[in-house]
């Protein structure tokens, strides 16, 4: 079986600036492209209003990028004003907690008659999850309360808007937490990044009643960490508009 790669922060930054260099724009909806290295053909790339994807057609992974453009504010005037290092380790671990939940999670299978298709056959294509720290227009508005010493991760709550592209955070969302879901589980240890996270993707809340997953409890969307397949509808329909002649599937279990 050949080895499946892993790829680094560092290679999902360098395909980003590839993906960057052929760019029409930031956040701008545009038709698959590619990106040429010398005689080979090296990226397809997607750019969406909500993010970049990126096909990397030598190395058989799929960085996905989204820019962030953050509004900086405070809870209540009684807290002490954010400095440029609170908001650098506010992105830093945001960024942080969603490449360690959502990144090297899955190998899409790839199926079809083409050399991309026989190439990667048998290992897949990987996919990571990066986020960008923009200060211009972004995929995402981005709007960050400072809260007071002591806050809970419920005394806000933060929110996602998939449809004007808005996400609402707080640095008590760094924490680990408890959380509940409508069936009655729980868990000491949520964490709010990367299920907002899930949120930019398309994905609903799981953990309210009426959620037909509302029983699974360990799913990213509900009050666990799992990434399940249906988690990863958005960029499989979008990487099947990319490749001709590729099929790009979830697997039916995710580790």
């Amino acid at each position: 079986m050949p080895v499946a790669q892993v790829a680094t922060r560092a290679d999902v930054r360098r395909d980003a600036v590839a993906a960057d260099s052929s760019s029409k724009g930031i956040g701008a909806t545009d038709s698959p492209h590619r990106t040429m290295m010398g005689s080979i053909m090296a990226h397809i790339v997607s750019r969406q209003p909500w993010g970049v994807i990126d096909v990397d057609d030598v190395q058989g992974r799929v960085p996905f990028q989204q820019d962030w453009h953050y509004t900086w504010v405070l809870f209540a005037p009684s807290v002490r004003p954010w400095t440029a290092a609170e908001r650098r380790n506010f992105h830093n671990a945001v960024d942080r907690q969603v490449w360690g939940t959502w990144s090297n999670r899955v190998r899409l299978q790839v199926t079809g008659a083409t050399d991309f298709a026989r190439r990667f056959a048998r290992a897949g294509v990987g996919l990571n999850f990066d986020i960008r720290w923009v200060t211009s227009v972004g995929h995402w508005s981005v709007t960050v309360r400072k809260m007071p010493v002591g806050s809970g991760r419920t005394t806000y709550r933060s929110n996602v808007t998939f449809a004007t592209r808005r996400i609402e955070l707080d640095t008590a969302d760094l924490a680990a937490g408890g959380a509940a879901n409508d069936a009655g589980a729980s868990t000491p240890r949520f964490r709010s990044p990367p299920h907002e996270f899930g949120h930019t993707l398309s994905l609903p809340d799981e953990y309210s009643a009426g959620s037909p997953d509302l029983a699974d409890s360990g799913s990213i969307m509900n009050i666990g960490r799992a990434i399940r397949p249906r988690h990863w509808a958005l960029i499989v329909t979008e990487l099947n508009k990319m490749v001709p002649g590729v099929t790009f599937v979830a697997p039916l279990s995710v580790p």
